[in-house]
């Protein structure tokens, strides 16, 4: 039963905590950083990001958007440029996670702060975003926000002192449906340079408050500005007051290791500011001519260019060279020389020119993909194909559903990379997390399945989708239940991440993959008694009508590359699942193909579906098959698979 729905308000209301994590902190060695006078408060570039997330359907919040009009005018008043947002959806987090980190690049202190639910799971810590819909464990990860993507943002950034404050609601507001019975958060043990304190101690629950504000947050907001207190004080303060306020009821706790003392709003004495002595770096690369940038900073790079002490990101390129990048740390005074030499690119021959049945593994997902040669073959449906369908079906359904697959003809194209296998549930969810992506069938709410719930036929049913398919799966399994726009979400990530480019396949480069340089309209050749040793389909021990006169164990999906590959290596181009291909759906396609890589581009706005799945019969598990789906459907017989012209 899904936990956040509009009219389910059972829960119990949660009551709130705060965490407040204070990392990457980098501060020179000079007599600024180790005095005791501390740092003052330093004409530095502040930038912070914002958030208050109270109005949830389940267990809403008075505090967080309160808190978070407090928190933007209390940091404005100590210089921050704030970056505010409140009742955002997890894309919107994202987002603005992502705004915030692009403007930390320019920045010397980064500080962080969302008000709102969280929870722990599986050790780990993740911030509620308003509308998410949480029916159990296993979907925390991908529609919360992971507190420690923020850590490794801000972290990238190369900020000299970055602060992450959460205040968040320590009880779990979707208990009922968790198996377990973890409370509060997950302890973090601080880094090198951290300081991580919480409202109270880890796995206990800390008090909401009765006034505007969350108790622990209206001291921190009391204690950042007041001038000659340094951010251990502040800490200290705070969590003194609400211990009085609480009668020890609520025990704020933290963690650290050692850090040189720093104000925000000025240390002991007159208050004078006191600037980090700048130092200065020089690169001499090898060759000479190479072009030199610092990647976190806005201006341009040249010898000895004056910097304030902080770390850095250095690229050095050169065409012919492999690129070199790294992080520098800078002192105060140090006027720092890097040599740099570039190592000449080696490019194997197998990459220059690859050969047919060579693989690559791509880094991000893991997926193999396969070298398909270039060549011609012969598209579309054979005589002897036609004559078995007549037979085995007749006239009419021929004539009906199977003549989109003329004229036969020939095609040429050139060589390409696929995807060894459907891309997997794991693969997909890792795509999620990173993305916050919510699928056609999410935002709809419902998907198309075909299983015993809907009396074995096809029926549009409420609370599907890639995670709930209507049978099950485990990670190896190829991702079910994704339409044609959400395939095409996924591979314009992982060209992003990978820096290659991705396509679906279009539906010549299918048919000759599927084919394997085999004629006959299977690969394994015309006889149906012989497909259960290399598809997943329709077969005889699931009970299908119309099925395959054996046995393939799978009722539904099977995990990817169960059975026997095709001449090119290939696994699953027939049976399991449907898959799109990048083509408009046009039922004469084939009079309108160039004779050269051809791909159907508009016309329609149907796509194109090859290959069969883990239902259909021997008239539809053929490599010439053709069907067609709207883009933003999602039924639980379709995934997909990736392509590519070339890897690097």
């Amino acid at each position: 039963m899904p936990m956040v729905t509009k009219g389910n308000r059972k829960y119990i209301p949660a009551v709130c905590w705060t965490w407040i994590i204070i990392f990457s902190l980098t501060v020179c060695t000079g007599s600024a950083a180790q005095d005791d006078r501390g740092i003052k408060r330093i004409n530095t570039r502040r930038v912070a990001l914002v958030i208050g997330n109270g109005n949830y359907t389940t267990s809403p919040l008075r505090n967080p958007a309160n808190d978070a009009d407090d928190m933007e005018k209390v940091l404005k008043t100590l210089k921050f440029t704030v970056i505010k947002g409140t009742n955002l959806n997890k894309r919107e987090m994202l987002n603005y996670l992502s705004r915030f980190s692009k403007a930390l690049r320019r920045a010397d202190v980064g500080l962080f702060f969302f008000g709102g639910h969280g929870i722990q799971f599986n050790n780990r810590n993740y911030l509620i975003p308003v509308g998410c819909t949480v029916a159990d464990e296993t979907d925390v990860e991908f529609e919360s926000l992971d507190a420690g993507r923020v850590i490794k943002k801000m972290a990238a950034a190369g900020s000299r002192l970055n602060i992450v404050i959460l205040d968040a609601c320590r009880n779990n507001p979707f208990h009922r449906s968790f198996r377990s019975a973890s409370q509060g958060l997950a302890r973090m043990d601080a880094p090198k340079g951290t300081i991580i304190a919480y409202a109270t101690s880890p796995g206990s629950v800390a008090l909401d408050g009765t006034g505007r504000n969350g108790t622990y947050t209206r001291h921190l907001l009391s204690a950042f500005p007041v001038p000659g207190l340094n951010i251990q004080d502040i800490f200290n303060q705070a969590g003194m007051g609400v211990m009085a306020e609480t009668g020890d009821k609520q025990i704020p706790w933290t963690s650290n290791t050692p850090i040189p003392r720093y104000f925000l709003a000025g240390g002991p004495g007159d208050g004078n500011r006191t600037p980090f002595k700048e130092g200065s770096i020089t690169v001499k690369p090898t060759p000479p001519d190479s072009r030199v940038r610092i990647l976190n900073i806005p201006p341009k790079y040249r010898d000895g260019i004056q910097l304030e002490p902080g770390r850095y990101h250095i690229e050095v390129s050169a065409s012919g060279y492999t690129r070199h990048r790294e992080w520098i740390s800078l002192e105060a005074e140090q006027n720092l020389v890097l040599n740099i030499d570039l190592v000449e690119e080696s490019v194997p021959e197998t990459v220059l020119r690859p050969s047919p049945g060579d693989t690559w593994t791509e880094p991000v997902t893991g997926m193999v993909f396969v070298r398909v040669r270039e060549g011609c073959f012969q598209m579309g449906q054979t005589q002897s194909e036609k004559d078995y369908l007549i037979k085995e079906y007749g006239q009419e359904n021929y004539d009906k559903y199977y003549t989109d697959e003329h004229p036969r003809h020939q095609v040429c194209l050139d060589g390409f990379w696929m995807a060894r296998k459907e891309v997997t549930r794991d693969q997909f969810a890792l795509f999620i997390r990173e993305t916050g992506y919510r699928t056609d069938a999410d935002k709809k709410g419902k998907a198309w399945i075909y299983n015993k719930e809907t009396d074995w036929t096809w029926k549009e049913k409420s609370g599907h989708n890639w995670k709930n398919p209507g049978y099950s799966q485990s990670g190896t399994h190829p991702a079910a239940t994704v339409s044609w726009n959400d395939a095409k979400a996924f591979i314009k990530w992982l060209s992003k991440k990978s820096d290659q480019t991705f396509a679906l396949p279009t539906e010549a480069q299918w048919e000759y993959a599927a084919r394997g340089g085999i004629t006959d309209m299977r690969f394994w050749g015309r006889e149906d008694k012989n497909a259960c040793t290399y598809a997943n389909i329709a077969d005889k021990g699931s009970n299908w009508s119309n099925a395959f006169p054996c046995s393939d164990g799978y009722k539904f999906t099977a995990p990817t590359g169960s059975f026997r590959s095709n001449p090119f290596g290939l696994y699953d181009m027939l049976g399991n699942l449907w898959e799109w291909c990048e083509d408009v759906y046009d039922k004469k396609a084939y009079s309108k193909h160039a004779g050269k890589n051809p791909v159907i581009t508009s016309g329609a706005s149907s796509r194109v579906l090859r290959g069969g799945g883990w239902g259909n019969d021997p008239r539809v598990v053929r490599a010439a098959n053709r069907y067609w789906g709207v883009p933003g459907s999602a039924f639980s017989s379709v995934g997909f698979r990736v392509c590519a012209p070339r890897v690097r």
